[in-house]
């Protein structure tokens, strides 16, 4: 569930800085500028590339999950509920990936 959170905000994101752009791609008033926009886009990929780490149990992905959970906080039924569900044992075990035993010819 975590990764289905993290997909959905940098969807989000991503089509957030795309509406925005259409809209103010001619006003001359309304400017964001090319770092605005690496900025945005980098948050973007960065949700999608949390929970595709999330999604496969990658142990990197529970770091970036922490820190991309952070902004849920936000939001206290979602955010605490996470949190909860981050302490729990079945999702500390989805990470760790056993290594397979060689085995012996």
């Amino acid at each position: 569930m975590q990764a289905y959170y993290h997909w959905v905000m940098g969807g989000t994101i991503l089509a957030s800085v795309g509406l925005l752009f259409l809209l103010t791609r001619n006003s001359p008033v309304l400017v964001m500028s090319p770092k605005g926009y690496a900025i945005t886009l980098g948050l973007g990929l960065l949700y999608g590339f949390a929970g595709t780490l999330v999604w496969f149990g990658f142990r990197a992905g529970l770091y970036l999950n922490y820190a991309c959970s952070l902004i849920y906080l936000t939001r206290p039924r979602l955010g605490l509920n996470l949190w909860a569900d981050m302490r729990r044992p079945e999702f500390k075990a989805h990470f760790t990936n056993p290594r397979p035993a060689k085995e012996e010819v």
